[in-house]
């Protein structure tokens, strides 16, 4: 017995100290969950973050697209109406000559208008005169003006 009342302290002691890493153990364990829960929700916050991120970066993606693709119909675009422009340039320049020839006609046709207007005043004229030299029935010459 007397070895078990020896033992008996001993194995208190043993007991108290297991109970103690039980509650450090317990206290640690808490901690390392704590831990471990912060970390996990930094982890899923971090994550959101990067879905969002990649969400972004593919509506980026898609707009890169549509703007590569308005940038290329612009350039079609422009040029046709660069073709336009110089398709009009050249009718300008063609149309301008023609013009220009026009009006050199125009004027010739004034001036032989003019001519014949005053060889018909002549005409004109000279019937009159005729006519006060030979008072004869010859009716006046009348020449359309």
């Amino acid at each position: 017995m007397s070895s078990s009342k020896n033992s008996l302290p001993v194995l208190l002691l043993k007991w108290q100290k297991n109970d103690s890493l039980m509650s450090e153990l317990g206290q640690t364990i808490i901690e390392t969950e704590n831990k471990l829960n912060r970390t996990d929700n930094a982890l899923v916050s971090v994550q959101s973050k990067i879905e969002q991120q990649l969400q972004r970066i593919e509506f980026l993606r898609t707009r890169i697209m549509e703007l590569r693709q308005r940038k290329e119909s612009s350039c079609r675009r422009i040029e046709k109406l660069q073709e336009q422009k110089e398709k009009l340039a050249e009718d300008m320049a063609q149309y301008g000559a023609e013009q220009t020839n026009c009006e050199k006609m125009l004027e010739e046709k004034r001036r032989h208008t003019s001519q014949i207007q005053k060889a018909i005043q002549e005409i004109n004229t000279e019937c009159a005169s005729l006519e006060a030299f030979n008072s004869c029935s010859i009716r006046p010459c009348s020449i359309i003006e």
